[in-house]
């Protein structure tokens, strides 16, 4: 199944928003700064989250 999309829980927009708290105060002051997000939920060899963040020009 690795690198098939992962289409049960924990939903992705709830796993997204855990991310968003999280990273409020470090990364932004507030997560209604970030303007564009892409998301995807898929199976791996080795559970775990890649995050990137740029800045908008």
């Amino acid at each position: 199944m690795i690198g098939e999309y992962h289409t049960k829980k924990p939903d992705t927009d709830n796993l997204v928003k855990g991310v968003f708290d999280a990273l409020n105060k470090l990364v932004w002051q507030d997560d209604n700064q970030v303007a564009k997000v892409t998301a995807v939920k898929s199976y791996g060899e080795v559970p775990g989250m890649e995050i990137v963040i740029n800045e908008l020009k």
